[in-house]
């Protein structure tokens, strides 16, 4: 168990909140299922995370000390949430709201793994992340301070994926002001080996107690894109060309799927490079060039790879004659349409996301 009630208390104290913080030890201590614990982190995940995963998630968190969990929360938690047996009416409904409260009062949480990139076995890697009312740079913070201040941990780095790569402009910004770093290194089928997301490390080895806090109020960054922060349509172009670069660089063939188009569909990456006459060398100019100018125009990049619906021309509907048979009536069952992840936060995040539906943030 990386994140004790010891680690926790000095971690709070340190950064003088008002917050709760519960490792996954302390739920069950509540007499908190299973079910319970997986209910909050899928609000917290604003059911952007498949239940099937995090249902499996939560079962590795009571059965394997591979995982440890630590939730943030606005209130304090009751002491047990153990159901009586043979409840009345009104016991039933005063449980039923006490559980209510407790999925109300979490604003968000963050998992560990240990070994999770098989290159590093003793490293852990941020599994999944998620939070609502900006707590998810407080939780990493906090999955760093347990890293470097927990004696069991032999080997003070930190990996992560982020989710979409450089086109999730506000999770690298969070991740890189925190230490993390984009580590090729990583991209590997023992490692991180999903294209879509950015492999990233952080080596804490030479961080104690005061320079971790520091990180969390630490607002600077070495990624230039992030000083584009507020410049939306600045943020997004930096972002593709940042990518198609990283896909270039991966040997990924652009011309096929999944890499032909970005994650949200926006952009066409083939239409991108033939914008800079599939040149590499004029792609890494223009990169260099919008990096430094904030007035760039974009409006003939925009024109040219910008994808346009197609017309299409609606025809009149075809009436035919009526034919009198009879049919034996049957029922298809729909299935429900799933919003996909694009995310492990592995996350994470922030976190990933990935073999996951997403895990990064």
């Amino acid at each position: 168990m990386i994140f004790t009630d010891e680690i926790l208390a000095r971690f709070k104290q340190h950064i003088g909140s008002d917050l709760f913080f519960y490792s996954v030890a302390n739920l069950y201590a509540r007499n908190l299922t299973r079910t319970m614990i997986s209910n909050f982190m899928f609000h917290s995940c604003a059911a952007m995370i498949s239940d099937d995963y995090i249902q499996k998630v939560c079962s590795k968190l009571k059965n394997t000390d591979e995982f440890d969990m630590v939730c943030v929360c606005n209130t304090a938690l009751d002491t047990t949430y153990k159901k009586k047996p043979n409840m009345g009416f009104t016991e039933q409904n005063v449980y039923n709201a006490k559980i209510a409260n407790l999925t109300n009062s979490v604003l968000g949480f963050i998992i560990l793994q240990k070994g999770e990139c098989k290159l590093y076995p003793n490293v852990y890697a941020v599994n999944l992340i998620c939070s609502h009312k900006n707590k998810g740079k407080l939780l990493l913070t906090l999955a760093l301070y347990a890293i470097v201040t927990n004696t069991s941990v032999t080997d003070k780095r930190c990996v992560l994926e982020l989710a979409n790569t450089y086109i999730n402009a506000p999770g690298l910004c969070m991740y890189s002001k925190l230490g993390f770093r984009y580590d090729p290194a990583l991209k590997s089928s023992s490692c991180f080996a999903d294209l879509h997301n950015l492999p990233m490390m952080v080596d804490l080895s030479a961080d104690n107690e005061s320079t971790i806090i520091a990180k969390f109020t630490n607002s600077a960054t070495s990624e230039k894109i992030c000083a584009y922060n507020g410049k939306k349509t600045h943020q997004k172009w930096l972002g593709y060309m940042y990518n198609l670069q990283y896909l270039l660089d991966s040997g990924a063939n652009i011309s096929q799927k999944p890499y032909n188009i970005s994650a949200n569909k926006e952009v066409s990456y083939v239409k991108l490079f033939e914008y800079f006459g599939n040149d590499r060398n004029q792609l890494d100019a223009t990169v260099t060039e919008i990096e430094s100018n904030p007035n760039y125009n974009f409006d003939a990049i925009d024109a040219y790879v910008q994808p346009t619906e197609p017309k299409v021309e609606v025809q009149p509907p075809v009436v035919a004659e009526p034919v009198i048979e009879v049919r034996r009536h049957t029922r298809r069952a729909m299935s429900p349409i799933k919003t996909p992840l694009n995310a492990r936060s592995r996350s994470r995040s922030p976190v990933r996301s990935s073999r996951r539906q997403t895990k990064r943030v």
